[in-house]
């Protein structure tokens, strides 16, 4: 079995480390015996390029359905188990997991092939360092085998199955990276000028626009636990009874009476517990809610009641503040100090005052040294309890409404200039603050790649479109090589696996798309070497001390143009952050 994972493991990988490799002409097509299975536009591929597509395919459904699944703790293993044929196997109202793999490595070629030849026809050429990555394809592959103990012939049958090529595998790659060169290419060309931010503004002001508002739950019906149990005109009474008050204060003061269990009350001692800062137009899953909230005739301190009968409860909503997306992030530095908690998680006043003490003897050093910004991060290294504090206590391009309360006023107040400093305090302890500059404007931060993601997209979509399909009856022998590769590891290693053994093939799948992962990004490194890596946003919220809050787009209901359009616009890793991908996937 070991036998089996280090094959399995090595086939994941070949797919993806040579996404480095590219050749500006056009690679050899049918070099060999293998028959034709397909003519994209002017190319041709055989069998063996197909399955060369069709791992590939494989990898990319196979990871999105193990994060997808693992998130709900489900085994991957239940929605498609490599151990059995994939023909065997359902992946939707008679769809099979082989033809939706098929389909989509049919896809890919057609997009591939219709981009290839669109760089082709306007000149494009790679770059010298490009050339040298394709010049030593043949190296690296050898390369890859030896470190997998493998002669180049056994390397290949492992990863595609019988009669696999290195000429189909290197055609295969080539097309595919001259087409992710120039996608990158195109995309660095794009201009997005300030009437095309203002009119993707209004076409999309639902998805942009953000709202703060404070929100109430009256249930009904069973308690929570903890929760004292409701009738439905209790419920609604204290629904009306919030709906009456004007202020956030007095809301979340009423909110606080009506909240029975004490550990819920301390989250009212500890902060705004009814505040939601920066919502966006379906934070509340509610359409009557969200409509009501992002009306342009709402007031700070109005309010609605909603009830859910399903849920059995009152929801009380108080409108506060929307937030003009025309403004620019903050960069600032603190350090956090904290108060000690007993064994029960409580912070007694006498931790706050040593914590107190503790972040006034820290600010007054500062105050009595150079006060620079490099002296303020010195001293966040040596002081802070908080996550970045190896990097300074910095947070970068900070959004409003993403910080706790104190601290997102601190940083955002409109008199606030480079060199400001003071001490913050919040429900997490003691912040030291220093104001480090202006940052990225929202606006322009959040449409452009927007609309750079719409422009590659419709250029993706129109390659696709410009060149024919003819399939032969050849397609059908594509496929198969997964069971291919899990026999022939098995038998290699001189058994057939036992049910046992099949059961720890499902219990390493974890590990191995782990690692898959892992090598995808270094992948990226390798294709868009040219690409200046921005600095990453680290944001606290205000649930969670030291957590990171990016916003980030979902694929779930992009197309597949637009999934490619938004691979080239990634940017590129580090040096440092490969290295340690690199040493990952080693261990």
């Amino acid at each position: 079995m070991k036998r089996f994972f280090a094959v399995l493991l090595a086939a994941m990988l070949l797919i993806s480390a040579f996404a480095g490799c590219s050749s500006e002409k056009a690679p050899e097509e049918n070099g060999g015996e293998s028959p034709v299975a397909i003519k994209i536009g002017e190319m041709e591929f055989t069998v063996e390029d197909m399955n060369c597509m069709y791992i590939s395919a494989f990898n990319e459904i196979y990871t999105d359905l193990y994060y997808t699944y693992a998130s709900y703790g489900i085994d991957v293993s239940q929605i498609m188990d490599v151990s059995k044929p994939l023909e065997d196997q359902m992946a939707g109202e008679n769809v099979s997991w082989h033809d939706n793999i098929l389909t989509l490595a049919k896809d890919s070629a057609t997009t591939i092939v219709g981009v290839y030849e669109k760089a082709i026809s306007e000149g494009f050429v790679l770059s010298e360092e490009q050339k040298k990555d394709i010049d030593s394809f043949d190296e690296q592959i050898e390369a890859f085998a030896a470190e997998n103990g493998m002669t180049v012939d056994e390397y290949l049958f492992f990863n595609y199955g019988e009669n696999a090529s290195i000429e189909s595998l290197k055609k295969v790659t080539e097309i595919q990276i001259f087409a992710d060169a120039y996608l990158q290419d195109c995309n660095e060309k794009i201009e997005v000028s300030e009437e095309d931010i203002e009119a993707y503004y209004k076409a999309n002001k639902k998805d942009i626009d953000t709202v703060d508002f404070r929100y109430y739950s009256s249930f009904y019906g069973e308690a929570e636990e903890g929760e004292e149990a409701l009738s439905q005109e209790e419920a609604e009474a204290q629904a009306n009874a919030l709906a009456e008050v004007h202020t956030g204060e007095e809301f979340n003061a009423l909110a606080k009476e009506y909240t029975k269990d004490e550990e819920h009350k301390k989250l009212f001692d500890e902060g705004d517990a009814t505040l939601l800062a920066g919502a966006g137009y379906t934070a509340t899953g509610i359409d009557e809610v969200s409509e009501w909230l992002f009306d342009e005739a709402r007031t700070a301190g109005e309010t609605m009641v909603y009830h859910d009968e399903e849920y059995q409860s009152y929801l009380t909503v108080m409108f506060e503040e929307r937030v003009d997306p025309d403004y620019d992030y903050v960069n600032v530095r603190h350090i956090l100090i904290k108060p000690e908690e007993d064994e029960n998680g409580n912070k007694s006043e006498e931790a706050w005052a040593e914590a107190e003490k503790k972040a006034s003897e820290i600010y007054e050093s500062y105050l009595a040294g150079e006060q620079t910004e490099e002296a303020f991060s010195a001293l966040a290294v040596e002081n802070s309890q908080d996550g970045n504090a190896a990097q300074g206590g910095i947070y970068q391009n900070v959004k409003k409404g993403k910080m706790v309360t104190e601290f997102n006023d601190w940083c955002f107040d409109e008199a606030r200039v480079t060199g400001d400093n003071g001490i913050v305090k919040t429900q997490f302890g003691y912040h030291i603050m220093y104001f480090v500059g202006i940052g990225d404007n929202n606006l322009q931060s959040t449409i452009k790649p927007a609309v750079t993601q719409e422009r590659m997209a419709a250029l993706i979509a129109e390659c696709k479109a410009s060149v024919s399909v003819e399939e032969t009856e050849e397609m059908a022998n594509v496929g198969g090589m997964i069971d291919d590769i899990v026999n022939a590891a098995n038998e290699a290693a001189g058994n057939e696996p036992t049910e046992e053994e099949e059961k720890e093939v499902k219990s390493y799948t974890g590990i191995i798309i782990g690692v898959l992962i892992a090598i995808i990004v270094v992948c990226i490194i390798i294709i868009i070497k040219n690409v200046k890596k921005k600095p990453e946003q680290e944001e606290m919220t205000e649930s969670e001390e030291t957590e990171e809050s990016v916003l980030e787009a979902t694929d779930e209901d992009l197309t597949e143009e637009e999934l490619l359009a938004e691979e080239a616009f990634e940017e590129n890793p580090s040096e440092e952050e490969a290295e340690e991908v690199s040493e990952e996937t080693e261990e």
